[in-house]
């Protein structure tokens, strides 16, 4: 445990001064602020009109469908990447920590900042929504979001391991990026497809609050892909991880 302690630290101190530690909290306000100024200035969508669901459905949406992802995988990449682009790779197999704990240290630190994120999107939108609204924001409708945004941490971790499987592979963030640009394309084409529970980029907007129009949703489908996803990528991870170093 100690050792784990000493990898997170130093993850921690990595980030420091960096630009990239800050993307993730502001595309996270980004996204809240968007939405909150849509419903303050459009009548059409007053919270007061359409309730908190329909206004934390809104964030969800562009959140899961663009934001959580990009910022994630950028943000991943660079955390996973980082010593192989400054070539400092040589401390990963000469360092007496053992690789696996590297490894776990950079997943719950990119875990740490998903949970960080999540707090914002739970908290914000309340706080920025009560200033323009009269509606009542009862203890049921808290649990509700809650539950949302537990689940939506859950979906987006399990996939990190693909981003962060490329990011080892081939050395940078680059291929991260390409990576990215590929599933937000992809994204748009399959959501509404039958088969969209197949495709495990998918699956955090169909599972969240959504204005889709599905009849049908295939939830048994969509967990196994995302256990699948999340169990192919570290196994993939962990055999490039100890292949390079």
């Amino acid at each position: 445990m100690g050792l784990l302690v000493e990898v997170l630290k130093s993850e921690m101190l990595k980030l420091k001064g960096t630009k990239i530690a800050y993307i993730v909290p502001f595309l996270t306000l980004a996204t809240i602020f968007l939405v909150f100024f849509m419903y303050a200035s459009n009548p059409k969508y007053s919270i007061d009109e359409l309730g908190w669901d329909e206004y934390y459905m809104t964030i969800y949406m562009i959140f899961n469908m663009m934001t959580g992802i990009s910022m994630y995988y950028i943000f991943a990449g660079y955390i996973f990447s980082r010593e192989y682009q400054d070539n400092m790779d040589i401390v990963l197999f000469t360092s007496s920590i053992p690789k696996h704990k590297f490894l776990i240290g950079k997943f719950l630190i990119v875990l740490g900042f998903i949970i960080f994120s999540m707090v914002i999107v739970l908290l914000l939108p309340f706080l920025l929504g009560i200033t323009i609204s009269n509606e009542p924001f009862t203890i049921q409708l808290f649990c509700k979001q809650l539950k949302t945004v537990l689940l939506m941490t859950l979906m987006h971790f399990s996939l990190i391991p693909i981003g962060a499987y490329f990011s080892i592979r081939w050395k940078n963030m680059l291929s991260v990026v390409l990576l990215l640009v590929t599933i937000l394309f992809l994204n748009l084409i399959l959501i509404n497809a039958p088969i969209n529970t197949l495709f495990p980029w998918a699956v955090p907007f169909i599972f969240s609050p959504n204005e889709a129009g599905r009849t049908f949703t295939n939830y048994p489908l969509g967990i196994f892909t995302l256990i699948f996803t999340f169990i192919l990528g570290s196994a993939l991870c962990r055999y490039e991880f100890y292949r390079k170093n």
